[in-house]
């Protein structure tokens, strides 16, 4: 309140009792997963897909993140924030090119890869320069969305070496020298522009489930939402997905997913959507969720089963967590219904099938325990 320091007469405007209501997101969602691009545990405001794609890259086979994330604007999803967390095929899936030898543009002399495994629009170019002495040199410029590098080297041993340079000097590439023969090395490197790009097919990942949890004193996985106090739901369809490839056991499923609810339980305004492994029946689904995790929270909601969805990736449908579809099936209640109305009896959209037909009797049966149903009705489509 107001310091008077001399007498007089003041005038206080005291607020109404009754003030404005302030509109605020109701239905803003945290992803955490894998990706092909992309910084890693930095949280990435994103608003429809093809902000997405740009930031962390297409879909992938391997991966869900991708495609929940289309399965989410394709319900009615509108802003989400994704965190891309490492897995231990990101290294090797950099984005690289070759440089090729003067004498046979068909064998590489070089092999340029990005120092960060999510860089994008990385170019290289490689000209000749002009000779100092008996050596022939060559100028390399790296253009980034960073900027642009040039070195000039040559091929020979010593300091001015030009692959010798860009490791000690560049910020955004390195330089590996290949077994091309000593003959065709020494024609020299053919005058050529090549852009880096990413391996058509990633390798075998490896997870840590720590990753995806997170470390609070970083800010890394889960715990990079915490500062973002308009997120309303989290999820990590790629959890489960990774389990169905056998990179993580079901135990290391419970304790992330434990870690999403135990974030929302700390956080108090959001709610952790959560999957269940594949190709559950419906006591498994009951036995997975009373007795193998056996959570016990206000802050989650978990649905069963997979859904059947085409894949542009295999090129034909395939089973993948509801999760994604789910978040912006409520983000559309909220719009459309409000958000005083549960987002039931919605309409799955992109959704052909589901991985097991739901009884009546079993949705009675799951649903108290806190497992929601996605059902197929005949002439109503795909429903939750």
């Amino acid at each position: 309140m107001p310091t008077y320091l001399s007498p007089g007469v003041y005038v206080e405007e005291v607020p109404a009792a009754t003030r404005p209501i302030a509109g605020v997101g109701t239905a803003v969602a945290g992803f955490v997963g894998f990706a092909a691009d992309g910084p890693f545990h930095e949280p990435v405001l994103v608003t429809n897909w093809t902000q997405f794609t740009n930031t962390f890259g297409d879909m992938t086979e391997r991966y869900s993140l991708g495609k929940a994330i289309y399965g989410f604007f394709n319900n009615g999803g509108g802003r989400a924030y994704v965190v891309r967390v490492p897995t231990g095929s990101d290294g090797a899936s950099a984005p690289a090119a070759e440089l090729a030898t003067k004498a046979d543009k068909k064998v590489p002399a070089f092999r340029v890869e990005a120092i960060d495994a999510g860089a994008a629009n990385v170019s290289v170019k490689v000209a000749s320069a002009e000779a100092e002495g008996d050596e022939a040199q060559f100028t390399i410029t790296i253009t980034s969305d960073a900027g642009e590098e040039s070195f000039t080297g040559t091929l020979g041993k010593g300091r001015n070496n030009l692959a010798t340079q860009v490791n000690a000097k560049s910020k955004v590439v390195k330089i590996e020298a290949l077994d091309a023969p000593a003959a065709l090395v020494a024609s020299g490197l053919q005058e050529s522009t090549v852009a880096l790009a990413k391996p058509a097919n990633l390798p075998a990942a490896s997870v840590e489930p720590g990753d995806l949890i997170g470390d609070s004193s970083r800010r890394t996985g889960f715990t990079g939402f915490e500062t973002l106090e308009e997120i309303t739901m989290i999820l990590a369809p790629d959890v489960v997905t990774a389990h169905a490839q056998g990179l993580i056991d079901l135990d290391a499923v419970k304790a992330i997913q434990t870690g999403m609810l135990n974030h929302c339980e700390l956080m108090g305004n959001r709610m952790a959507i959560l999957d269940t492994p594949t190709g559950l029946n419906a006591q498994q689904a009951s036995d997975w969720r009373m007795n193998t995790t056996n959570f016990d929270s206000k802050f989650g909601v978990m649905y069963w089963p997979w859904v059947q969805v085409f894949d542009p990736t295999l090129g034909k449908n395939a089973s993948l967590p509801p999760s994604g579809a789910l978040a912006g099936v409520w983000s559309r209640n909220d719009d459309t219904r409000g958000v005083f109305k549960a987002p039931a009896n919605e309409v799955l959209l992109g959704a052909v099938g589901v991985d097991y037909a739901v009884t009546r009797g079993e949705m009675d049966m799951l649903n108290p325990m806190g497992v929601n149903s996605i059902k197929s009705f005949p002439g109503r489509g795909i429903r939750v």
